[in-house]
């Protein structure tokens, strides 16, 4: 088998390592490129020989083998499975939506959006931290601006994560775009739902200060607060324990406030391990300005 580390999408000036995997008893190791590198790679007396090819540019992409032999035979084994190794940052970045939007509830379907202005026919979609290689659509239609629509059925608790995608030309498969800016995929209703308050009250001045308290026993991450309908992102504050009753909470200020802070606002709360994975949201708590 054939390895990368970090990874099988790279950016130019980047280190970048093939490693290849045997069963004891092989000591001889060969490493191939299509259309290129014609000259294996020997590498003696290791059982996982280390293939660098850093700092990457340009050439470094495409598809790798490994094989491997004894140094007392010239007989190789069977090629390793092809390894697809992904140069990013040769076109300008596209972009990367999501919809219905980027926080959605588990067990949807949630379709992440990849587009460019410029003509490119292949979208890549990657989710950083993962090791399994990008996903890719090829588009049909080739005419500018382009857009390949990624479906992910029944969202979980492992959807969660930053997405990043990227755009190729298929006359040049191995080098793709720089990356989209992240998108932030947020996986809702897997804890228990907190509460929300507001204190003094939910009625206030305009002029005035209000507090919104989120408060749960069920989690012990960040606290995430959103005005539904709202333009403006979630806001993310950190749980602090509550002596009087052992629940967590986050107390979000408002203020001076104005007739743009009325409306219906919900929280949600989340373990620190997977900030990314919300509860249920809290029951629906109103807003209103008055003068």
């Amino acid at each position: 088998a054939l390895s990368a580390q970090p990874g099988s999408l790279v950016l130019p000036g980047h280190s970048l390592t093939l490693q290849c995997h045997a069963e004891a008893g092989f000591d001889t190791f060969a490493l191939t490129k299509e259309e290129g590198l014609t000259h294996p790679q020997r590498l003696d007396g290791q059982h996982s020989p280390h293939f660098p090819l850093g700092p990457v540019n340009s050439t470094h992409g495409g598809r790798y083998r490994c094989y491997s032999g004894h140094h007392l035979s010239s007989v190789w084994s069977a090629p390793s499975a092809p390894l697809d190794i992904l140069v990013a940052g040769m076109y300008r970045k596209p972009s990367l939506s999501a919809q219905p939007g980027p926080s959605v509830p588990r067990g949807v379907t949630v379709t992440l959006q990849c587009g460019s202005e410029i003509w490119l026919d292949t979208f890549h979609l990657h989710r950083e931290g993962s090791l399994d290689p990008p996903q890719y659509l090829h588009l049909q239609d080739t005419s500018a601006p382009s857009q390949a629509n990624f479906t992910l059925s029944s969202i979980t608790s492992g959807h969660q994560g930053a997405y990043r995608c990227y755009g190729s030309n298929s006359t040049s498969p191995y080098l793709l775009s720089h990356p989209s800016d992240p998108l932030e995929l947020v996986v809702s209703g897997v804890y228990g739902a907190p509460s929300l308050s507001a204190q003094p009250s939910p009625v206030v001045a305009s002029g005035g200060n209000v507090s919104l308290s989120c408060s749960s026993n069920l989690t012990s991450g960040p606290f995430h607060l959103l005005k539904e309908g709202g333009a403006d992102p979630p806001r993310h504050m950190e749980a602090e324990p509550r002596t009087y009753d052992g629940r967590r909470q986050a107390i979000f200020p408002l203020g001076p406030v104005s007739t743009s802070h009325g409306g219906t606002y919900r929280c949600y709360g989340s373990s620190s391990s997977y900030p990314n994975v919300w509860s249920q949201p809290s029951d629906p708590l109103h807003i209103k300005v008055t003068g």
